[in-house]
């Protein structure tokens, strides 16, 4: 048997007599290519139209052409991806000489949808599915005219066929080229849902089936981390849709049973929306369970304790809210290790006090906290000054500094700058849990600025600046990846790293970005997700490479002998090599060729899990306190690090189009273009300044800096003053200088010189 072929419910072989000559064929791609080649070449384009009619009409001819059996590679059925996009291209090259061959590959393409769709249940074996990976790469759906006949068939055909040809598409199209899968099928599908929503209210069935196929190739694109999440963002949706009955319908979908018949929500399908819509339903399902908090509160105190388990049996009751967040404990016992008090008051220099760690602080947190607000004799006994330092300014103490520590309607944090991270772990902490839900306040002790949103993104740059140094010992530095990680010896306890998960989701709860640098795999932990191999050498570039090296080595000589391992990883612990066993006895079990990929993978649950286990769920039940509701599922790792630090990318020419001119200032004063010019010129770290003192943080907004909203505003004629800035509002107050070089000099004068908010 020299060939075969299959297709429909026939299957043909071809055979020649022992000895025979094999008859030389032609596949149905020579065809082409040769008849392409030959138009091409006469300019002709009539040649090759009866061989598109004929053979991209018909399955059978399809997969003779393009798909073959991958013996070889053990994946079985595969389809040529390469082979079949060099030939779309011929053919759309051909159709600018002669657009009727545009007609003859569509009238042959909806020739073989209504052949495939009558078959569908056929779909569900590789041999069949193919074709629809096939023409899911036609060219004919990113032309606007012909994708809007042929999309609604092919988004049905996908929609229906059974579910484990929907699988091996995934499978296919997970290891697809990028740029052939996002040209060719993500977006001419993206841009066909667009022009249908926004023509008509009415959502028709055409774009729920064209969303259920994009969900696949999402599904795909994550499975082999094909395209970045952005290529399936849809701006009208993300846009328009109406947050909070999108929700309510999704959440409502949630308690009913599997079979039931939900209605649509946009939020089943969450990779259609961007950070910004999927941060704004985060914020308002928060807001949302802090009011049923208090309405339950409310009704236990009409109808008792039990009314509330009747009506929300799952959520949190209104006790546990309004439980402080680090509880109250009448003793913490003796400690060997100084208090926080004994440390801020002595005379060693800071780094010093940092290598003792944050332990003893908790220590000492509630220890005094019986005592009224406001101090006293009793505070005063025995602390001559409270957390204040001998050479400090002589600030008072948040509980002496006058301002309230309850409001109603807001949640209350009161620090000083020379005592920043003390000040706010001890404020947190003594916050009832309900209380966090609130907007955050911040005041600074000494200082006058009024904290309209850019004093408390100062207070968290400062907190996280500070507190997130490797000499604190909580975190490490990987400088492979330039970024941190949890310290898996560190002599901190519980609580701390459960309030730097709290102060992290109280910065994102009030939308505050953060210049944190955690690698990918926390964020896939905190949303339950598998870590593997790739997210290890995503944070230790050099680490994964060799494992890959044990993974892949095939000789000269055996693994045992070259790379003389055992199940057994060595660790630094203060000035000492520590070995650790990646399973019981696996000091003394050696790695082979048979058991290499079950210590690769014991490696990787060491390494993500089980070394810092401790630190790491600490951290991250303070980070869901606030952040851990059901919206949270919709995120993917790169949206909630982009939540939590915003865009890396720093696009100074979105942020001038995208600003308003206030005072008599317009994008044409001559002041204003210097601005810009002078902006663009900057080194990325003065950019960075000036971005910080213009805005408060020195990071893109979620979805670039095209989404913040900033003001240049006149402050005066031509003078020696220097530019200002209302960071809570993002308004530049910039006089009117009268030369280029004056401009610049006064700019960089300013973002150089700018901390604080007293007022002179």
């Amino acid at each position: 048997i020299t060939h075969i072929a299959a297709g429909g419910h026939t299957t043909v072989l071809l055979s020649v007599e022992e000895g025979a000559r094999e008859p030389e064929l032609r596949g149905t791609w020579e065809g082409i290519r040769h008849a392409v080649l030959e138009a091409l070449e006469a300019k002709d384009a009539a040649k090759v139209g009866p061989y598109i009619h004929s053979h991209f009409s018909s399955a059978e001819s399809m997969s003779f052409a393009f798909c073959s059996h991958d013996a070889e590679g053990g994946r079985g059925f595969r389809l040529n991806v390469e082979l079949l996009e060099q030939t779309y291209k011929k053919i759309v090259e051909l159709a600018l000489e002669d657009q009727a061959l545009l007609r003859s590959l569509y009238d042959a393409t909806m020739d073989l949808y209504g052949d495939v769709y009558a078959h569908k249940k056929l779909l569900g074996v590789a041999e069949r599915a193919h074709i629809v990976a096939a023409v899911a790469q036609s060219p004919l759906l990113g032309v606007q005219r012909l994708g809007d006949e042929l999309i609604p068939h092919f988004s049905r055909i996908v929609a229906q066929m059974p579910p484990a040809g929907q699988k091996i598409l995934v499978r296919w199209w997970s290891e697809y080229p990028a740029e052939i899968l996002a040209a060719r099928v993500v977006r001419p599908l993206q841009a066909f849902i667009t022009r249908r929503l926004a023509s008509s209210p009415r959502l028709e069935q055409s774009v729920v089936s064209t969303i259920e196929a994009l969900s696949l190739m999402e599904e795909a694109s994550q499975l082999g981390r094909v395209l970045p999440v952005e290529e399936f963002y849809n701006d009208l949706i993300s846009e328009k849709f109406d947050a909070f009955s999108q929700y309510m319908i999704w959440r409502q979908n949630r308690m009913l049973p599997q079979d039931f018949n939900h209605k649509f929500s946009f939020l089943h399908f969450p990779f259609l929306l961007n950070s910004q819509a999927k941060s704004n339903i985060l914020h308002a399902e928060a807001s949302l369970s802090m009011h049923e908090v208090i309405q339950i509160a409310q009704l236990e105190q009409f109808m008792g304790r039990g009314a509330a388990n009747m009506l929300a049996p799952g959520m949190r009751g209104p006790q546990t809210m309004n439980e402080p967040v680090v509880p109250r404990k009448a003793s913490r016992g003796a400690s060997h290790r100084p208090t926080a008090r004994q440390r801020l008051n002595s005379s060693q220099p800071r780094a010093t006090r940092r290598e003792e760690g944050l332990m003893a602080h908790l220590q000492g947190i509630f220890a005094s906290s019986s005592r009224p607000e406001g101090g006293g004799a009793a505070a005063a006994a025995g602390d001559t000054g409270g957390l204040r330092r001998m050479d400090s300014i002589h600030l008072p103490t948040p509980s002496e500094c006058g301002v309230p520590a309850v409001h109603k309607e807001l949640c209350m944090v009161r620090c000083r700058r020379d005592h920043l991270v003390e000040d706010a772990l001890e404020e947190v902490a003594r916050q009832r849990q309900r209380d966090l839900f609130k907007p955050l306040r911040v005041h600074f002790i000494g200082e006058e600025g009024v904290d309209a949103g850019g004093v408390k993104k100062e207070f968290f740059q400062l907190f996280f600046a500070e507190v997130l140094q490797p000499d604190y010992g909580m975190f490490i530095d990987v400088p492979e990846s330039r970024t941190l990680w949890f310290n898996s010896h560190s002599l901190e306890t519980d609580e701390e790293f459960f309030l730097i998960g709290v102060m992290m989701g109280l910065a994102v709860y009030n939308r505050v970005i953060l210049d944190v640098s955690f690698p990918g795999l926390m964020y896939r932990k905190i949303l339950g997700l598998s870590v593997g191999l790739r997210d290890v050498e995503e944070m230790q570039p050099e680490l994964g490479k060799s494992l890959r090296q044990l993974l892949a080595w095939e000789g000269p000589g055996s693994v045992e002998d070259v790379f003389c391992l055992t199940f057994s990883v060595d660790t630094r612990l203060f000035d000492r090599t520590v070995n650790v066993e990646l399973k019981p006895g696996g000091g003394d079990v050696p790695v082979t060729e048979e058991n290499r990929r079950e210590y690769v993978d014991l490696y990787v649950e060491h390494l993500a899990h089980k070394s810092v286990a401790k630190q790491y769920e600490a951290f991250a039940r303070g980070l869901l306190m606030l952040c851990g509701g059901q919206a949270l599922e919709l995120f993917r790792p790169q949206e909630l690090e982009n939540l939590v630090c915003g865009s890396p990318a720093l696009d100074f020419k979105a942020l001038e189009e995208s600003a308003g001119y206030e005072g008599g200032y317009s994008p044409q004063s001559q002041v204003v273009q210097w601005l810009w010019q002078i902006v663009q010129d900057l080194s990325v770290e003065d950019k960075k300044k000036f971005l910080k003192f213009f805005t408060g943080s020195d990071r893109a907004p979620i979805g670039g800096l095209k989404n913040l909203k900033c003001i240049i505003q006149r402050a005066g004629p031509d003078s020696m003053s220097l530019p200002t800035a209302h960071t809570c509002f993002n308004t530049l107050l910039l006089p009117e200088y009268g030369s280029r070089g004056k401009t610049r000099d006064r700019i960089l004068t300013a973002i150089k010189n700018a901390a604080g908010f007293g007022l002179e």
